[in-house]
């Protein structure tokens, strides 16, 4: 099967910078390791309509999956991405990830209306237990931290938990969503507006319960080694030559 992993378009016109969205860029490169035939397409640095470059890109590689994700405030686009790949094929399978469907998944699945399948939680073992079930058309009921429509009303399976070791992860796919691109652009971050700035996250989630926070990387905090923080820092250093870091921990350094 081809899987085509699109990346939602958050600048107001093409050139303009952005943030770099981390969580999409460890699926996409957990779902590479896994052997998954992936496409990437990051509507940033794509001239044109939306469904137009999702249709072009569909017949390009005859893609079977669709998937995207993000958070809330990104919900026109990721409707938009979902709708166009249903009204080109109905057939072809949608799924959705990221803090849109985590925070609240069967209010998220209903709004965005056009996803198969939603991702619950971290999606870098999910996702790949899935695209695995369907391509081995093996039921999903046991695989954790998904939700999906049947028979008109909504399911969801077992609370996936999280992943302990962060260090098994893969390096982002940095390059899949042209990265190199985006080191041309200046981007605003805290304590910097330049060109060549690099985002990790050393850390997922936060130990404290404050009543006002949602944590959009799991419930239990977890930290990368200091080794494997470094190898990625080296990565882009030496990949993209960049001047800047921005850590997107919750919590950095607890």
């Amino acid at each position: 099967m081809n899987y085509l992993l699109v990346m939602p378009k958050v600048v107001e016109k093409i050139g303009d910078g952005y943030m770099f969205p981390p969580g999409i860029a460890y699926v996409s490169a957990s779902m590479k390791k896994a052997g998954l035939n992936v496409i990437n397409l990051n509507l940033n640095h794509e001239v044109g309509e939306v469904d137009k470059l999702v249709e072009a890109y569909i017949k390009k590689h005859s893609i079977n999956v669709v998937l995207t994700g993000g958070l809330s405030v990104q919900y026109s686009s990721l409707k938009k991405i979902l709708a166009a790949v249903k009204s080109f094929d109905s057939n072809i399978v949608t799924i959705i990830g990221g803090g849109i469907i985590t925070s609240n998944p069967e209010p998220g699945m209903l709004a965005i209306e056009f996803a198969d399948y939603g991702i619950i939680g971290e999606g870098e073992f999910s996702v790949v237990e899935l695209c695995h079930a369907l391509e081995k058309r093996e039921l999903i009921n046991n695989i954790s931290g998904l939700i999906y429509l049947k028979n008109g009303r909504y399911y969801k399976t077992e609370e996936r938990v999280d992943n302990d070791d962060l260090d098994e992860l893969e390096i982002p796919d940095y390059e899949g969503f042209q990265f190199s691109k985006l080191m041309e652009l200046e981007v605003g971050t805290s304590g910097a507006y330049s060109k060549k700035t690099g985002i990790i996250i050393a850390s997922r989630s936060c130990p404290f319960q404050c009543t006002f926070c949602f944590h959009p990387s799991g419930k239990k905090y977890r930290q990368r080694s200091l080794d494997n923080v470094f190898k990625e820092i080296d990565f882009l250093v030496l990949r993209y030559d960049i001047k800047f870091l921005s850590i997107a921990d919750e919590l950095l350094s607890y």
